[in-house]
């Protein structure tokens, strides 16, 4: 498959990670941020980015896409470390 017919076929799972990614930043104020209603995608949606970064890369599609597809994987590895320890304060933090 060449560049352009992967990035027709996936670029809309792409682009729902991150509506995801956006309704999760608390940068954003929440009244701006966009609505995400099915979270029980994310685990799926980011295995198959994860899967298309990897072809991407084996296929040596551009250093564009390959740039871009990273760095929504490395997006989802930094907000669920973050929400972690976020997560693990609150239910230590009456233990001390």
């Amino acid at each position: 498959m060449n560049q352009d017919s992967f990035t027709a076929k996936y670029q809309s799972q792409w682009r729902q990670f991150e509506l995801w990614l956006d309704s999760q930043n608390t940068s954003i104020p929440k009244e701006k941020r966009p609505q995400f209603k099915n979270s029980a995608e994310i685990p799926h949606l980011y295995r198959q980015l994860c899967h298309h970064l990897s072809l991407a890369q084996s296929r040596h599609y551009s250093a564009h896409l390959i740039d871009y597809l990273n760095q929504l994987v490395l997006s989802g590895i930094i907000f669920v470390i973050v929400w972690a320890a976020r997560w693990y304060r609150t239910c230590h933090s009456g233990l001390a």
